[in-house]
């Protein structure tokens, strides 16, 4: 179309906006209608899409698409209006220019088509991950090489990547800053930006690796730069990715074939999170928590109603000081324990303890489990049954090497339980459960890092003074 004529319908909308109704119909992938409804051309596009969910089964989630140049796009921005998306819209230039000549524009003769899709979220998450779940795996520090931990025949391997795979995706050591996460057999990893790294650099590499089949497939090398972000898997083909220095935006992945986009969530973080700590709470909140600085920020999303992330305030009736930071999340009642992480100045008038945060009465406390050190890379812990949880870590060893850990967390500290470690590479013995770990060293793989490797700790990036951590300030407002 022709600028001028474009430029001539954009004063005709600007002038008419707040007086015009425009037709919305949401049509099904194969085009079967849903709902229709007219509304303001100044309004949201995300508020007629609310009105959309509000009428139809809200625990659904669902993705919205616009037919641009024939194709379907998952272009809309839920904060831009109506209006924009009429004018810009290429399949709606036709419907425009027929009314420009005419004085009078009639509703009926505007109408913005979007297609919805239904992405479903099971019943029960953890009850879904257990099921599906047969293989667990870890990218290995400073190496192209993955731990794979079966659990059917508890047993952990290492794997390395092919000439092939290494030559054709062009994978480098896999670092701390590659982030990752499990989804039902497969392992996402999100590489890592280095911060010297020329300032043209502006993409990361996402791959996926069957951890059934060693397949390695290099999803997209065009994902935007991210340094310090997290990932989590929410079935059943969402990955959310949160965090992350100079950005508040959260991406989504769709897991689905020859998918190589990525997705924006409508709702930007209420503030930067570096290495935040993720879980799903209810089948529907997403939890953040990150203290990287003086304050403890928790801030969670409806991911089913897509809606603004909450500032969530502590109501604790006294001040209280935390000195836990980068931690591993797990959920136990009502409440979200911290385990693992850094501890920061744990001397005497500072806990010892781990803590957790109780998501009904928005609650911090020390726990009653006492604080052990593992380097949780993926925070969120992995269900596998009966209330217990999984996670790898690699620990240091006193000659400067890292071994991979298995770390099994026992959400039930009633249960007089016991783990049979069955691997090959592995102490063949009953390790009986303290404070809810239980912990199977591999005795045979060693793995050596360079001098110049940079810390495991996450605030290396930083270059921080160890300080305790606070709460946030909502605490002194309740005093």
């Amino acid at each position: 179309m022709k600028e001028k004529n474009k430029n001539e319908m954009n004063d005709i909308w600007n002038y008419n906006k707040d007086k015009e109704l425009v037709k919305i119909g949401f049509y099904s992938m194969n085009e079967q209608i849903l709902y229709e409804r007219e509304y303001p051309i100044s309004l949201s596009i995300g508020n007629a899409i609310k009105d959309f969910v509000s009428k139809n089964n809200e625990k659904e989630i669902y993705s919205f698409y616009i037919k641009n140049n024939d194709s379907l796009e998952n272009l809309i921005n839920e904060q831009n209006l109506i209006s924009f998306y009429v004018v810009n819209v290429q399949d709606t230039f036709a419907l425009m220019e027929a009314n420009i000549s005419s004085s009078i524009t009639t509703s009926s003769s505007k109408c913005l088509k979007i297609y919805v899709k239904k992405e479903s979220v099971p019943e029960n998450i953890e009850e879904y991950i257990i099921k599906n779940t047969q293989c667990i795996g870890k990218p290995a520090l400073n190496q192209k090489k993955y731990y794979v931990y079966n659990k059917k025949t508890n047993e952990l391997k290492l794997v390395g990547l092919s000439y092939e795979e290494i030559n054709k995706i062009k994978i480098k050591n896999f670092s701390r800053n590659s982030v990752y996460c499990n989804a039902c057999n497969n392992l996402y990893i999100y590489e890592g930006v280095d911060e010297l790294i020329d300032d043209n650099y502006t993409f990361s590499k996402f791959i996926c690796i069957n951890l059934i089949s060693r397949n390695v497939n290099l999803i997209s090398y065009k994902f935007p730069q991210r340094l310090l972000h997290s990932m989590i898997f929410i079935p059943e083909n969402f990955i959310f990715i949160l965090g992350g220095k100079g950005t508040k935006e959260v991406l989504i992945y769709v897991i689905k074939d020859r998918n190589k986009k990525y997705d924006i969530y409508p709702h930007l973080l209420p503030y930067e999170l570096y290495e935040p700590s993720l879980i799903i709470i209810d089948n529907r909140y997403l939890y953040a928590f990150e203290n990287s600085t003086n304050f403890l920020h928790i801030t969670r999303t409806d991911f089913v109603s897509k809606t603004e992330f909450e500032d969530i305030q502590l109501k604790n009736d006294n001040f209280i000081t935390i000195n836990q930071k980068f931690f591993g999340v797990v959920k136990q009642k009502n409440s979200i324990l911290f385990l693992g992480g850094q501890m920061l100045n744990p001397n005497h008038h500072l806990s010892k303890n781990s803590f957790e945060f109780n998501y009904v009465t928005n609650k911090l406390k020390p726990s009653l489990r006492r604080y052990k050190f593992y380097d949780f890379c993926e925070k969120t812990l992995i269900p596998l049954g009966d209330d217990v949880y999984i996670q790898l870590v690699e620990y240091s060893t006193e000659y400067c090497y890292y071994k991979p850990l298995i770390v099994k967390f026992d959400g039930d500290t009633n249960k007089n339980k016991t783990f049979r470690n069955n691997s090959k590479n592995s102490k063949n013995s009953k390790n009986s459960i303290k404070n809810g770990f239980i912990s199977n060293h591999i005795t045979n793989i060693n793995i050596h890092l360079p001098d110049n490797f940079s810390s495991l700790v996450g605030t290396s990036s930083f270059g921080e003074i160890a300080v305790p951590l606070y709460n946030n300030i909502a605490n002194n407002k309740n005093k």
